[in-house]
């Protein structure tokens, strides 16, 4: 199989694996398994050279549209991991704040403070 066939498989995989990541539940499996296709690729690259046939200029196209499209799916799913994390710390101050909501305020009663300079 040529590399730039070997490229398309992958990349396919790749766009199957990101459409199927809809849900939180198996999110780590997802990030291991993006990676993983991501490695894959990243050795084919070297090997794939200018495109000399028409089939290999066909395949070319083909594989910049998949990727495109693989490209558009990883920055959603980025962007659904960001809010998902500002999620989580707002929870937690917002826990944090409920167990102690007074740690915030500063009182300074009996203290003498100078303002001279």
């Amino acid at each position: 199989m040529s590399a730039l066939k070997e490229m398309i498989t992958h990349t396919k995989n790749l766009q199957k694996t990101l459409e199927e990541s809809d849900t939180s539940s198996h999110r780590d499996q997802v990030i291991e398994e993006v990676n993983n296709l991501l490695n894959k690729r990243e050795q084919l690259i070297p090997k794939i050279t200018k495109p000399t046939s028409n089939e290999e200029q066909r395949l070319s196209e083909e594989l910049l549209h998949i990727n495109k499209d693989v490209q558009q799916k990883m920055d959603l799913f980025l962007k659904g991991l960001k809010d998902d994390m500002q999620v989580h710390t707002l929870q937690r101050k917002s826990n944090h704040s409920y167990t102690n909501p007074y740690n915030h305020i500063q009182v300074a009663d009996g203290m003498f403070v100078d303002r001279k300079k």
